[in-house]
């Protein structure tokens, strides 16, 4: 059995943009920890404090921020910080008011306040990260219940105006994020926000006519997504451009579905009809996407190397299929429900249904190589394996044989349609699945939690090294650990666990996992990039002290900044940051005790920052 190693990946991961987004995401995350011990410690104080202390406390740390964001020259990282700082408090400081004083309002109305005395700020920025925080304050203000200002000025039946209202906001945010060359994942960010408001506003008209009319809000929002749209495929900037083409379908899809309605009475005709014309949407989307592949922005460059097209677009388009597969499925399933062939001894009448689909959708995909089929016929295949598990299950009235089914059919499956890393992905998951079956039908639930986040854990590490058919596997390696970081979730999640001594067994699998984990990474991948190993190890016990699950996200962003892996960083990064955040919600701990936990893991963080960048001042 042969072995990688981090050559494998020298020649598509370049250092220098890794160390960047190394130092950033320590960084970000040192200040954020910080940022959450002084609120917990506030809270913790808050009931001692009177009224003045309480709003001077927050005024005093939104002056000092302010000052530190004009010293430092507004445009440097820690300078950028301080800015957001800024914005976060003003926030803060109206919600607290609010709450001292019993202040008129509702959310919406403090939103707007907050978004209104942020903007001299933003103006000033030129942080992406700031004006993406402004612009979610905005976002946040549309969607939420109308305060009684904006009740008293509008009145009730506008609701779907004032997302219309939103949505031009964020639209020329989009058009402003185009014309300006910002990032394009501020681009992308505003337009999905746009996308959504859009699509809520022509739901709103559609479901519940207001003011404008039925149609109205659908037609104005059309308007609105064509004429961003239309900029950004013609600045060649193709992720908002993906977007927008998919909130216009999905706006089209409900205006014909509403006029549908109004002429077909029966549910049966109509959902037919419905999905006939969803299916025919998502194709639709999957030529354009396929179309807008030669309209690559120049700033989107793939400096890894893998590909020559963006991860997005393969993801937009492997989303149609899914979607496409997903109605597909609907539709059988509600022609099998019509024929009655499920009214008696379901188990076998679905196991051998899913039989059926399931080898004919195996024939298809072996002869369809094409992107969108992949897609569609892998998600044919997960579902109907599934239904054949089920089924077998059900006949033989044990949990444990739909889980060994599954496992069985992953594996099968995999070595019937080889060479395809999103249908073998697709079967890591259903074997996930089944293993958790399986564990807990053998285990019990004391055990069971502790051993699959190890057994998926060891799993991700052993694909991540092992070489198979003469490549290393990472898209594997990326569903096991996940599946590892998803059951930590599961039991951080279940506050039942914590007077259980499931927990102390957690904590143990969380050392061992960190310690032999670590020691495997360092060995093969970790020390070859410059990471000094105190560092590793700092980052390691970081994880230890963080929430269940901590571990192996830790040792996914570690992998993945090893190997130049963006994607896997960014799941890493989401991962970490939510362990970060669902820490304060430990109840275990008291205030005080969890403020000092998080400064101390803060504080750690940003030494570690300051240790690397200077050595990387002093490589230079």
């Amino acid at each position: 059995m042969e072995l990688a190693g981090s050559h494998y990946f020298t020649e598509i991961r370049d250092t220098q943009a890794w160390r960047s987004r190394g130092l950033l995401a320590l960084y970000c995350f040192g200040v954020a920890s910080l940022i959450a011990a002084i609120v917990t410690f506030i809270a913790h104080n808050w009931t001692y404090l009177g009224t003045g202390m309480k709003l001077g406390g927050l005024g005093a740390a939104l002056i000092i921020c302010a000052g530190l964001w004009v010293i430092k020259g507004f445009d440097r990282p820690s300078a950028q910080s301080f800015g957001i700082a800024v914005q976060v408090l003003i926030g803060v400081w109206l919600a607290a008011a609010g709450q001292l004083y019993q202040a008129p309002g509702g959310l919406q109305d403090l939103l707007l306040t907050w978004a209104v005395l942020g903007v001299p700020f933003v103006l000033v920025s030129r942080s992406a990260p700031h004006w993406a925080v402004w612009f979610g304050v905005i976002w946040l203000a549309a969607i939420s219940p109308m305060g009684l200002e904006v009740l008293a000025a509008v009145g009730p039946d506008c609701l779907d105006a004032i997302w219309l209202a939103g949505a031009v906001i964020l639209g020329a945010g989009v058009m402003g994020s185009l014309y300006k060359r910002s990032p394009v994942w501020l681009s992308a960010l505003l337009a999905i926000g746009l996308g959504i408001l859009c699509i809520g506003a022509s739901w709103l008209g559609l479901f519940d006519a207001k003011r404008l009319g039925q149609f109205g809000p659908s037609l104005i929002a059309l308007v609105l997504l064509g004429v961003t749209g239309w900029r950004s495929y013609a600045l060649k900037v193709a992720s908002p451009t993906a977007i927008i083409a998919s909130a216009v379908a999905i706006v089209c899809v409900s205006i014909f579905g509403e006029l549908i309605s109004g002429v077909f009475d029966e549910p049966v005709l109509f959902f037919f009809l419905m999905t006939g014309l969803v299916c025919a949407a998502t194709f639709g989307l999957v030529v354009f996407f396929k179309h807008l592949r030669v309209f690559i922005d120049a700033d989107e460059p793939d400096t890894d190397g893998a590909d020559t097209d963006p991860w997005y677009m393969d993801a937009l388009i492997g989303a149609g299929g899914v979607l496409t597969a997903g109605f597909a499925c609907g539709l059988i399933g509600a022609v099998i429900g019509l024929s009655g062939l499920m009214e008696s001894n379901w188990g076998v009448s679905l196991s051998i249904i899913g039989a059926g689909v399931y080898a004919l959708s195996i024939a298809i995909r072996q002869r369809q190589p094409g992107q969108f089929i992949r897609f569609m016929f892998g998600t044919f295949i997960l579902a109907w394996m599934s239904c054949l598990a089920l089924g077998l299950g059900e006949a033989a009235s044990e949990t444990f044989v739909a889980g060994l089914v599954l496992l069985g059919l992953s594996i099968v499956t995999v070595w019937l349609v080889s060479g395809d890393r999103i249908l073998s992905a697709l079967m890591a998951v259903s074997a996930c699945i089944g293993m958790a079956f399986i564990i807990t039908e053998l285990l019990g639930q004391s055990w069971d939690v502790a051993v699959l986040m190890c057994v998926y854990t060891v799993l991700g590490l052993v694909f991540s090294t092992v070489l198979l058919r003469g490549r290393v596997h990472i898209h594997l390696t990326a569903v096991f650990l996940i599946a590892a970081i998803a059951t930590g979730l599961i039991a951080g999640m279940d506050m039942g666990h914590l007077a259980d001594s499931s927990w102390t067994l957690i904590d143990i699998v969380n050392g061992l996992l960190a310690a032999a984990g670590g020691a495997w990474l360092w060995l093969r991948y970790v020390r070859s990039t410059g990471l000094t190993w105190p560092i590793f190890v700092v980052l390691i016990v970081i994880a230890i002290i963080l929430p269940t699950g901590a571990v192996p996200a830790m040792l996914l962003l570690m992998l993945a900044y090893s190997i130049g892996s963006r994607a896997l960083f960014l799941i890493g990064v989401i991962a970490m940051a939510w362990f970060l955040f669902s820490a304060y919600f430990d109840l275990s701990m008291t205030l005080i005790a969890l403020s000092g936990i998080m400064a101390t893991v803060g504080v750690g963080l940003l030494g570690i920052w300051a240790f690397a960048s200077k050595r990387v001042e002093i490589a230079s």
